[in-house]
Formats: C-alpha cells, sequence, structure tokens
C-alpha cells in the first residue's frame, strides 16, 4: 500500500539585512579552534622550522623520509676524477678474448673511510656445513647471544651473514664469546673486514676450546695459559675452572 508523503512547511526565507544570530557555545567553540591562527602546533612545524621536505620521488629512491647527511655526494664523485682501469680477463686455455675488457674504478682512500665508518660494530658469521633459514638462524642468535641492544641481520649469500650491532660492546661480547653451535654445527663468527666478499672469502675463523694436558697445576695461571695457547694461536680467554684450579687434568 502506498503511503502519502506528509509534507512540511518550507522554511522561511531570511532577510539578508538581518544580523547573524549568535551560534550556540559548543559551536563557538568548535569555529574558533578551526581558524588558522589556532591549529595545531605539530601542523606548523613544516612552516615555522626550516626544515628539508622531500618530495615523493625522492621518497620512493631512498626509501625513507628523514633526509640524512650523505657519506659521499655524486657531485663530490665528478670532482674527485676517478681513475679508470680496465682489465682484460684470462680464459682457460691462456688467451685474451676479444673486446672483453672489464671496467675497474678506484675509490679514494678518503672517501672509502668515510664508506667502512658506519660498519665498525660489524661482525661476519657463517653455520659450517648447515645451511639455515634466515629468520630461524636469527631466533638463535637471539636465544644464544643475549645482546643488550638490537641487532641486524643481513643475508649477502654463499651461507654468509653479516651481522651489524647497535652498540660496540655486544659486539666485542660476541666475539670473544663462543664456540657457538647452531643444529649440531659449529658458528663461524669474525671480525668483518671493509674488503669483504663471498664469493672470494677465505676459510672461516672462529674461537675453540684448546686442552692442554701435562701441564703442572702450579702453572695454572692466566699469564702462563694464556701464553702458552699464544704459540697454537690468538688466545681469547681462560677457562674459569682452570683458573680456579678445580680441575687437574688439562689447562
Amino acid at each position: 500500500m502506498a503511503l502519502q508523503p506528509s509534507l512540511s512547511p518550507a522554511p522561511p526565507s531570511l532577510d539578508p539585512n538581518l544580523p547573524t544570530p549568535p551560534l550556540p557555545p559548543d559551536l563557538a567553540i568548535t569555529a574558533q579552534k578551526s581558524t588558522p591562527s589556532a591549529l595545531d602546533p605539530l601542523r606548523q612545524t613544516s612552516h615555522s622550522l626550516d626544515l628539508p621536505v622531500k618530495s615523493f620521488k625522492d621518497t620512493l629512491v631512498d626509501g625513507s623520509s628523514v633526509m640524512e647527511p650523505p657519506l659521499v655526494t655524486y657531485e663530490e664523485l665528478v670532482a674527485a676524477n676517478l681513475d679508470l682501469e680496465t682489465t682484460t680477463p684470462m680464459v682457460k686455455d691462456g688467451t685474451n678474448p676479444p673486446q672483453s675488457k672489464i671496467p675497474k674504478v678506484r675509490i679514494p682512500k678518503s672517501i672509502w673511510q668515510r664508506l667502512c665508518a658506519p660498519w665498525k660494530n660489524v661482525v661476519i658469521i657463517k653455520v659450517l656445513g648447515k645451511s639455515v633459514n634466515f629468520h630461524l638462524l636469527h631466533s638463535r642468535l637471539l636465544k644464544e647471544w643475549r645482546t643488550e641492544s638490537e641487532f641486524e641481520i643481513i643475508d649477502v649469500g654463499l651461507g654468509y651473514y653479516i651481522v651489524r650491532f647497535s652498540s660496540p660492546q655486544d659486539c666485542s661480547m660476541v666475539l670473544i664469546g663462543g664456540p657457538y653451535k647452531m643444529f649440531h654445527h659449529y658458528l663461524a663468527v669474525q671480525p668483518w673486514e671493509p674488503g669483504f666478499h663471498q664469493a672470494r672469502a677465505k676459510a672461516p675463523k672462529m674461537a675453540v676450546w684448546v686442552k692442554l694436558h701435562g701441564v703442572p697445576i702450579v702453572c695454572y695461571y692466566k699469564a702462563i695459559c694464556l701464553y702458552l695457547g699464544s704459540k697454537i694461536g690468538k688466545p681469547l680467554k681462560v677457562d674459569p675452572a682452570t683458573l680456579l684450579a678445580t680441575r687437574g687434568k688439562f689447562a
């Protein structure tokens, strides 16, 4: 059944010569807050402070919305006039294939040192004889190391990982600690080197415990144990049980 809609009287027209009636208190407060003179201070930050504002293109290219001072600029590299060298690779038969030169650019030492400065608190790790998932390795390292600050893991391929620490204390603790084992395999930990490349990396270094048999118990002193260990490799620390002379079979 259709219903006839009720008709309401049209509102009376306002005379433009009449004064505007005052707003209610709540509407007056709202209107006052929305005026440009009462904007939120956070909205005025970009206008009151002389901060550089990045464009949308720069944000996509750099991957961040905060402009940090670069370690090196493109203009600086152009002004340095880097030397470009070419080398000819050798094939298996000892001959040089025609038109197969590889360009090489030598970076000045001053620029190279600036590029390496943020990578001081870094170690290189590798699980010997086993391939471990990235996320699984990260969770196991969190339980094993128990660092006071956070650290970042970067997968560089061929089983090598770069671990970047937030504090030098955590980096030193991990280097002198160990030996570490992951899934019944040794975890090699060594300091990062500026020229490290996983494809040209040598056998990884790691900390191991060494038993010194036949050492008299009167020689269970830290200085003597470190000296004996220096004849094998680089000594890092001495077992606490040896220092307390609670075990006499080996040092």
